[in-house]
């Protein structure tokens, strides 16, 4: 509707179908009281600092977890496919090497549904790769804005 107005896009760390449903029972404990704001490793790759995970937790625990817990219900079972097919924008679609969350293999099917999508793959990060490996997230970021129309 508004590609019009768009020169390009850029995903990241998403997936055409994601399933959330152990996400949403945990996030709905921590909402109820039951359970504290969690903090999981999975986010981030093996290779992450410390220093890292703890500026993205601190981040993740001023955010209302209702607000988490909505937006892992808007996401969950979203069929992502159909949209994906309708892009005719130039995009780049951006996955860390080690997303447990939205594994390279989900980049992989989104760039494949959209027509001259690029896959960028940056290596020894996570779910949260622009904050993981900033350099390298930056270099794709600007060489897909460079090239663009």
């Amino acid at each position: 509707q508004y590609a019009a107005r768009l020169r390009g896009l850029v995903l990241v760390g998403a997936s055409p179908a994601p399933d959330l449903s152990a996400a949403i029972s945990s996030q709905r404990q921590v909402v109820m009281g039951r359970l504290p704001q969690q903090f999981s490793p999975e986010f981030f790759s093996p290779a992450t600092a410390p220093t890292v995970m703890r500026e993205f937790f601190t981040a993740y625990v001023t955010t209302d977890p209702r607000v988490r817990l909505t937006d892992l219900e808007a996401a969950h079972g979203y069929d992502g496919a159909p949209a994906c097919r309708a892009i005719t924008i130039p995009t780049l679609v951006v996955a860390g090497a080690d997303d447990r969350i939205a594994p390279p293999d989900q980049g992989a099917l989104m760039a494949q549904a959209i027509k001259g999508a690029r896959l960028e793959i940056i290596a020894a990060a996570g779910h949260a790769a622009p904050l993981e490996q900033a350099a390298a997230f930056n270099a794709a970021l600007a060489t897909f804005a460079e090239g663009l129309p």
